[in-house]
């Protein structure tokens, strides 16, 4: 089978049976499972053997344990204080994931939802994301 046929496109549309997600208009998302361990039931599904396309951009943050991810092809080891942006139309694969893992998810499929940004400050943010899209926040950040 051909990386193509593998590929899978990933919608809003994909998580809209997972009742730990809100929606705003179907242009946000937001979920976590703060204070609860990791529902590997219901997580275990996101875990795919094949990296899918993101029709949206990921926000994850994680707050405590370690997932590993592949974004384009890259492999990253993420832990606790690390931020993790996805863009849209990024390939992304969630590899391995800590069941004690504690996640903020916040996608949204529109960049213009934040308007008063402007387009020098949106692309460059979009090119440093290209580069490393790993973040790790300081402490003074997490405060």
């Amino acid at each position: 089978m051909t990386m193509d046929k593998q590929l899978n496109q990933f919608g809003f549309s994909d998580l809209k049976d997972n009742e730990q997600i809100l929606f705003f208009e179907d242009k946000i998302l937001m979920g976590d499972n703060l204070g609860r361990s990791m529902d590997m039931s219901n997580f275990g599904r996101y875990l795919k053997r094949y990296p899918i396309k993101a029709q949206f951009s990921i926000c994850l943050l994680i707050t405590k344990g370690e997932m590993k991810v592949r974004i384009n092809y890259k492999d990253y080891k993420i832990g606790s204080d690390d931020m993790v942006i996805i863009q849209q139309n990024a390939l992304a694969q969630i590899l391995d994931v800590d069941e004690n893992s504690e996640i903020v998810v916040m996608a949204f499929t529109d960049i213009h939802l934040f308007s008063n940004l402007s387009s020098e400050s949106i692309t460059q943010f979009f090119k440093e994301t290209q580069k490393n899209p790993v973040y790790h926040l300081s402490e003074e950040i997490r405060e």
